[in-house]
């Protein structure tokens, strides 16, 4: 199945629209699991890929209380390109 792409909305929109829903954020700094989702299939899911530099503690923070599930794609600093492929790739496994 082809993920689809949004449009782009502001960050505090699009936690709203996720809240509630199977939601990642994935964040390089700190300590946080590593992505490995569980979804069953045919079932949504969102992912929050950062900027280029990440995302700020604000945006995290805000993102947790949306109910949004911290993750990190590992100990490697992705570029936000190749983040975003990664995170896909990994619902396939």
């Amino acid at each position: 199945k082809i993920p689809e792409l949004s449009p782009p909305i502001s960050f505090s929109d699009a936690l709203k629209k996720a809240s509630g829903e199977t939601s990642f954020i994935l964040h390089s700094r700190g300590d946080h699991l590593t992505f490995s989702p569980k979804i069953e299939k045919g079932q949504h899911a969102n992912i929050f890929v950062g900027p280029e530099g990440g995302f700020s503690e604000k945006e995290v923070i805000l993102a947790e209380k949306c109910g949004i599930s911290v993750s990190s794609l590992g100990p490697r600093i992705l570029r936000t390109e190749t983040a975003a492929i990664v995170a896909t790739a990994l619902f396939l496994l």
